[in-house]
């Protein structure tokens, strides 16, 4: 059996945020999609992440949402035509 490498940079920052975009872009729901990941996972009025089953922080952030939300956000938001 072969042994995974530990990954050692960070999951999150600058490279996570340009895949997110283009995620959203790939699917044409940049602005819908966009509004949709900042209302998820918040205090009030908002909605919880449909690709993962965190729980609920005390503390507030921003975005608090996994790639497999991202998509299927963007999956919702786009233009259906």
């Amino acid at each position: 059996m072969r042994k995974i490498p530990v990954y050692i940079h960070p999951a999150a920052g600058w490279p996570a945020l340009i895949a997110s975009t283009r995620t959203l872009m790939d699917y044409k729901a940049f602005l819908r999609g966009s509004i949709s990941v900042l209302h998820s996972n918040q205090p009030k009025d908002s909605f919880d992440c449909p690709g993962c089953a965190w729980p609920d922080h005390k503390s507030h952030k921003a975005i608090d949402v996994c790639e497999n939300g991202i998509k299927v956000i963007a999956s919702e938001t786009m233009n259906r035509r």
